[in-house]
């Protein structure tokens, strides 16, 4: 037999029923005030029972938000229920419900591991602060597990954003190691950190090394940390190189490649600017070639 929900008093008017058999009796006037989207009868009776797609689970937290009263938290749902949970209250324009799903995907235990999932949801429904985060949190993490879990038609847009976001982070730093200039020693004049770009092998050879270990960290806050703490970074006693930064056993140069790296995360442009930039050259372009073919039409 059908469970039936305490959802409404004795005065509902409408009925609907769960995939997994379950009766909610609402109210009419509450489901048409607070919701813009639910299947509602012209005309209705006791015997009437709207059938929906969704469990009860879901449709339980969904028509609390119909009635005035204090609003369920979200923020003790697992990830699977509140995404179901979400999904329906966009699909069934539950206003009051919408905002309170956002901010429950903002929450810090589904960073990194739900990223890629809210991301694209905040793509699909226009959560542009909720998109942003999603993205810079993906930055940090295997292109390959992110492309795993989007969409093949959000892909190629991720991928052009995860390349611009990650240049900004260490580009400036990369190349400052790439271009240092070898010399057999550091001069052990140069004040503290280096004013000019020479190194020795040691030097870019340390550099590149800790580089690689900064973009392998997996969240911003683990990387700004692994920054500010930089001097922690050491070289090896073991070596035979005459370089002026053994005295201290680490480099100099770190202090310069530790500031670009800080100032690069200054720099991550948001996935929504950057979303907006790419769609304004696509429709420059188009807008070109619409013109060269009506030129061409004129020859």
């Amino acid at each position: 037999m059908p469970k039936t929900m305490d959802t409404a008093s004795g005065s509902a008017d409408l009925i609907f029923q769960s995939s997994d058999g379950t009766k909610f009796p609402v109210h009419r006037k509450n489901v048409q005030s607070m919701a813009g989207a639910f299947p509602i009868p012209e005309t209705t009776t006791p015997t009437i029972v709207t059938q929906l797609p969704e469990p009860a689970k879901v449709l339980e937290v969904v028509f609390q938000f119909v009635y005035p009263k204090r609003l369920p938290s979200l923020d003790d749902r697992d990830f699977d229920l509140l995404m179901e949970i979400a999904k329906a209250v966009e699909k069934y324009e539950v206003f009051s419900a919408m905002q309170a799903c956002t901010y429950a995907f903002m929450n810090a235990r589904f960073k990194g591991t739900h990223s890629a999932d809210i991301l694209a949801f905040a793509i699909k429904y226009e959560y542009p602060q909720l998109a942003d985060s999603a993205a810079e949190d993906l930055l940090f993490f295997d292109a390959i597990h992110t492309a795993e879990k989007l969409p093949d038609k959000h892909l190629l847009l991720w991928l052009k954003y995860r390349k611009a976001g990650r240049k900004a982070i260490f580009g400036s730093a990369e190349e400052k190691i790439d271009t240092m200039k070898m010399d057999l020693v550091c001069s052990p004049s140069l004040p503290y950190p280096p004013t000019n770009q020479y190194g020795c092998c040691h030097c870019r050879d340390g550099s590149t090394r800790w580089m690689k270990h900064l973009k392998r960290i997996s969240s911003r806050s683990a990387l700004t940390e692994e920054i500010l703490g930089f001097s922690d970074y050491q070289f090896s006693p073991n070596t035979s190189v005459k370089c002026s930064c053994l005295k201290k056993r680490r480099c100099m140069h770190l202090s310069e490649v530790a500031g670009l790296v800080k100032k690069g995360l200054e720099q991550i442009p948001s996935f929504t600017d950057f979303r907006r930039g790419l769609d304004e050259q696509n429709e420059g372009a188009q807008t070109k070639q619409n013109v060269d073919d009506e030129s061409s039409d004129l020859d």
